[in-house]
Parts: C-alpha cells; structure tokens; sequence
C-alpha cells in the first residue's frame, strides 16, 4: 500500500511540475502585458513597472526566479491589485471551497439516490423518467442553468438574490446549478455499476437463499456498485472547480474562479499563475485520494497497477 501510495506522490509531483511550466510558458507568450490598459501610460512609467517586477528579465532567469520563490511558498506580487496572489487567494479560496462543497454534497444526495432506485427498479416508470431528466441534465451546461436558475426563482419568484454572497441564501443557486448537472451523472454512473453486480452469480444465489433483497442490495451490492462512482469522483471534482469559473462569474461570487477570469483579461500574469497551481494541487490531491480510496476497497487495484 505504501509503494502504490509513493508512486501516485511521485506520478503527482511531476504531473504539477509540468503543469506549471506550460503555463508559466503560456502566460508569457500570450500577447499585451500586465501594463497594456485603454488608458496608455507614459512608456518610461511602463518600463520602471517592469524592471520592478522582473519582467525585463530574460524568460529562463524569470521563470528559475518564479520557481525559487515558489518552492518557499510565495506566489509573487498581482499586478493589478496592491495584494499579494498568496493574499488574494487565501480570501477567494474559502469561498470556492464551500461553494465545491455545497455542490459536490447536492450531486451526491441527489445522484446517488436516484441511480439506486433506478437499478433496483429497472425498465419501470421509476427507471425511465429519472434517467430521461438525468440526460437533460448532462446536456444542460452550467452557463445556460445558471441563468434559467437565476430568472425563475431570483427575478420571477424573488425567492433568492441573483448575485452576490452575503447570507446563506446566497449559495443555493450557484450550488445548484453546479450539483445538478453532475448529480445527472452521478445517477446515470450509480445506475449502470448498481446493474452491473446485481446481475452476478452471488446475488442470485443470494435470492435464493431468501436473503431480503434491501439487504441484498445495501450490503452486498452497493459497495462494489458504488466503485465507478468513486472512480468518478476525481475528475467529478474537477469539473465542480473548473466549472465555478462560469457560475462564479454569472453569480458574482469572489472565488477563486471569478479571481481566474478577471486575472486573465488583466493579464496578471502572477495571478494567472497562483490560480492554476491552486487549482492544479487540489485536483491532484482529489485524484489521489480516489486512487488510495479505490484501494483500500477493491485491493486488487493495487497489484494491477504494478
């Protein structure tokens, strides 16, 4: 268990090293610079802005700078704001987590349920319409909900304010918009897993037995049901992340999705940076996580993997 764990650790780092050169690479190469406004600024204000910020630097010296620093923890300087990156995102960041978490919560209490149900009442009513609304929401994206959440209840009903983050009220609708569309996935995944070890041989012998079959179901069948599930979570919570940059944005919430935008129309290069190393860790960490958890359910892994 300790080398499947060390190896993922490793296959990690390198994973987060890669992803951080790209996009160092990428932020530099992009055109305009952190100083390129609509109000033009006197060129030699401009030239001072750089050599303050290192940006007149050959690109190999500042990206070993950037790394330097990096490795003690500091993210640089924003260019766009007197804050610190670390600063700025240790603000946002609470922000984005407990809209992640609000969501991830509302995928999983709704999807898993609902998959669940479905299987055990396979080609029923109660099969067919919770699937056919699952399949809506996969096909639904987060930037067309949002708005429609937004309208109904916020304008139309004026049960939710349709911007903002100031009461607990506030995190209903952008979690919604964001749980729904992956609790569709969830149900549809549950479903098909849920299926798939209710048809094998144990079960049935199991009915035969005269085995009560809720307790077939709840104690024999949901934990390797809920395997692609897991496996699913990992990229799921990637997906709950990259997609708050659009809810963040329809909802005027200031997370770190909304910090990611309005860095990357300032150009803020440093900004741009500590965004996607952020958000580059947790997705890693969720991953690894799933892996080790996958593990320590189905310890087979472990050996197919070596």
């Amino acid at each position: 268990m300790l080398k499947f764990i060390l190896k993922r650790v490793a296959q990690s780092i390198v994973a987060l090293f890669v992803i951080i050169t790209i996009t160092f690479f990428m932020v530099r190469f992009a055109p305009g610079d952190p100083f390129s406004a609509e109000r033009k600024m006197p060129e030699h204000i401009k030239q001072n802005l750089m050599e303050h910020y290192g940006l007149n630097d050959p690109l190999a010296v500042q990206y070993v700078n950037y790394l330097g620093n990096l490795v003690q923890g500091d993210l640089g300087p924003s260019f766009t704001e007197t804050r610190s990156v670390n600063q700025i995102l240790a603000a946002s960041f609470p922000v984005s987590l407990e809209l992640g978490s609000w969501a991830l919560l509302i995928a999983l209490g709704i999807g898993l349920p609902v998959g669940i149900t479905a299987s055990v009442f396979k080609n029923s009513m109660v099969d067919y319409i919770p699937m056919s609304m699952a399949m809506i929401g996969i096909c639904l994206p987060t930037f067309v909900l949002g708005p429609i959440l937004a309208l109904v209840f916020g304008v139309w009903l004026g049960w939710f304010n349709v911007s903002g983050w100031f009461m607990p009220a506030d995190r209903v609708l952008p979690a919604l918009t964001i749980g729904l569309a992956y609790a569709a996935v969830i149900a549809r995944i549950t479903r098909g897993g849920m299926l798939e070890v209710l048809s094998q041989d144990f079960v049935r012998t199991a009915k035969a037995k005269g085995v009560p079959f809720p307790r077939i179901v709840f104690f024999h069948t949901l934990k390797g049901g809920l395997l692609p599930v897991i496996s699913f979570l990992g990229p799921a919570l990637a997906g709950i992340i990259s997609g708050s940059f659009v809810v963040e944005t329809v909802f005027q919430i200031p997370g770190m999705g909304r910090q990611f935008v309005q860095s990357a129309f300032n150009r803020d290069y440093t900004l741009v940076l500590g965004t996607v190393i952020l958000f580059a860790v947790l997705i890693t960490l969720a991953n690894l996580l799933v892996d080790i958890i996958q593990v320590i359910i189905n310890p087979r892994l472990r050996f197919e993997d070596s």
